[in-house]
């Protein structure tokens, strides 16, 4: 066979093949968008609901109309987030595919049926992002992808925005780590905020870089953020606050603290210098009484928290005022290990604590299962615990407010001064089991 002959077969093969490729293509042409979209946060992702389309195929286009983009995403899956936190959309196929098919994105808040307005929309080489309201609630979107192809795809989905809450373990590891460290120790106030971005600050920014510069005890913080979404004022005021209370209430020397965000442009976007004495002005108590656990105590949460099984507590518990001051048990009536209920009486509540030392309080009185800066592991009381409370000469009993962590706060007195409180603890559906509690507080409100 000649060598052009073999050239002519090779040719011919070549496009015999590839002729059926194309008959494949056009066969298995699927007549409605292929990718599955989801919305990715921290808590997971959900898969969103598709709506309306126009979709080309090699040799025909395809449409869809459905109803109202607002009625699909009420009734779609809700992703959920955090206030500020990043959203990532991307495909059910590869990362960057997606991507790569599309020339535009567009995100759209749906508000009802007929209003809505377009939102900012970050693509990158591998997903899409926006940022999440800062405002805690439900919220409904439209996805629109316009093809390289000419197709255009509508998704639909909803966001629930939820307030960002502090693992309680991590904060007592916080603190046991760092309180009491000085501006000097670099190394430490370093790892600190690293600590208390990625661990307890209730918003979490996110940073490329830290530097520190130390003039007479004043800390200057220069962030890199390279993320546009984070720089928003309202964001950082809050942010750069919760990093000043942190670091004020644990660096012991610290006098100022100057906290500023340059852009990727090497441009200054936030300055935001902060003093001890701003600190002290906004929590109404001297840097070092600040208690951490006070302050973030409304965005704990309580997934290190193991229940109480009081079937198996033959003793009335230990309860701790702000984690810190143990209660004196009084009375109680208790089940013991073989289900017989032992009473105990005291003297009365005011001889329990008359030569005690007042345990002091700030800004908020919270009584807890779990001793503060404990290794042990966090207990919670059962859901069907009962706390009520009142100050010595009061006539009536108040209940508690229980927290998410399992904790109960308990109202301040209106004015400063020495205070008996006196505590009940009970549970509903078990009959006669209580235990009473009693502690002497000094309350001051302002310093």
């Amino acid at each position: 066979m000649s060598k052009r002959s073999i050239i002519i077969i090779v040719v011919l093969s070549i496009v015999f093949v590839l002729c059926i490729t194309a008959f494949v293509l056009i066969l298995v042409q699927s007549k409605t968008p292929t990718d599955d979209i989801y919305v990715i946060t921290q808590n997971g992702s959900i898969k969103s609901t598709r709506g309306a389309y126009k979709w080309k195929s090699i040799t025909s286009e395809y449409l869809a109309d459905t109803e109202n983009p607002y009625n699909i995403a009420i009734k779609s899956s809700k992703a959920s987030a955090y206030q500020f936190e990043k959203v990532t959309i991307s495909t059910s196929t590869l990362k960057g595919r997606l991507l790569n098919d599309i020339s535009n994105i567009q995100l759209y808040m749906l508000l009802d049926e007929t209003n809505s307005y377009e939102i900012d929309i970050e693509k990158s080489s591998r997903e899409a992002t926006f940022i999440a309201p800062k405002d805690m609630g439900d919220y409904y979107y439209k996805l629109v992808l316009n093809y390289k192809n000419g197709s255009i795809v509508e998704y639909e989905f909803g966001l629930t925005v939820g307030k960002r809450t502090i693992d309680a373990k991590l904060l007592n590891e916080i603190i046991q780590n760092y309180d009491g460290k000085y501006v000097g120790d670099n190394s430490s106030i370093v790892n600190l905020t690293n600590d208390i971005n990625s661990k307890i600050n209730p918003i979490n920014i996110i940073y490329d870089d830290v530097k520190f510069q130390i003039l007479d005890k004043n800390l200057v913080v220069n962030y890199y953020v390279s993320d546009k979404y984070l720089l928003n004022e309202d964001y950082l005021k809050e942010w750069s606050l919760s990093y000043a209370v942190t670091m004020f209430s644990l660096i012991q020397n610290i006098e100022g603290l100057q906290v500023k965000v340059i852009d990727e442009n090497s441009k200054e976007v936030y300055v935001n210098n902060i003093t001890k004495e701003d600190i002290e002005k906004i929590y109404s108590c001297k840097v070092e009484d600040i208690d951490l656990y006070e302050i973030f105590l409304d965005n704990i949460n309580d997934a290190n928290y193991k229940v109480l099984d009081i079937d198996k507590v033959y003793t009335p518990p230990i309860l701790y005022a702000n984690g810190i001051q143990s209660l004196e048990r009084t009375t109680f009536s208790w089940a013991d290990n073989n289900n017989n209920m032992i009473h105990v009486d005291t003297i009365p509540p005011e001889d329990i604590v008359k030569d005690k030392e007042s345990f002091n309080v700030n800004s908020k009185l919270y009584i807890t299962l779990n001793e503060r800066n404990s290794k042990k592991e966090l207990y919670k009381l059962p859901e069907n615990a009962v706390l009520e409370y009142k100050i010595l000469g009061e006539d009536e009993y108040k209940e508690a407010k229980k927290l998410k962590d399992g904790s109960f706060l308990v109202d301040l007195p209106d004015e400063s001064g020495e205070y008996i409180y006196e505590f009940n603890l009970s549970f509903t559906g078990i009959n006669g089991m209580h235990s009473s509690y009693v502690i002497k507080i000094n309350y001051q409100s302002n310093y």
